[in-house]
């Protein structure tokens, strides 16, 4: 790579590394990622339930609500509001995925909750696993 190349490739990541800082929208996804650079530096196998998972939009009431598609962002569960982070944390129907998932990061070393800056970096395999499980991409569509 030319020296221009790099020093070009360095000022527009630097540019949005900024942009990346300041906006405001995707604040979930920055709780992932607080940096470009990071997510640069991850192979992601990527799908609706993983990128569903990143972002908080997808197939998820909290998400529907939000767009006047439903009334009510409860989750069926009936334990509050349906979430990435409910879904992740607290949701009773994904308990054994969950469970698997706390295994390992306690295997590893790891604490739970986990920081989701973690779940990408240290346990990507097995979030994606725990996202399989919980099966997002099948859900109803509203």
């Amino acid at each position: 790579m030319s020296g221009v190349t790099k020093t070009s490739r360095e000022e527009s990541l630097a540019k949005w590394e900024n942009q990346w800082q300041l906006a405001k929208n995707g604040a979930e996804t920055r709780r992932y990622f607080p940096q470009v650079s990071q997510r640069l530096a991850l192979h992601i196998p990527v799908s609706a339930g993983l990128t569903t998972m990143l972002t908080g939009h997808g197939r998820i009431n909290a998400y529907y609500h939000r767009f006047r598609i439903i009334q009510d962002p409860t989750c069926s569960c009936n334990n509050g509001e349906e979430t990435v982070d409910h879904i992740l944390l607290e949701c009773t129907k994904y308990n054994k995925p969950r469970n698997k998932l706390k295994m390992i990061i306690n295997f590893k070393g790891g604490r739970w909750p986990p920081n989701k800056t973690n779940l990408m970096i240290k346990y990507l395999k097995e979030y994606c696993k725990f996202i399989r499980e919980v099966d997002l991409e099948s859900r109803r569509n509203v």
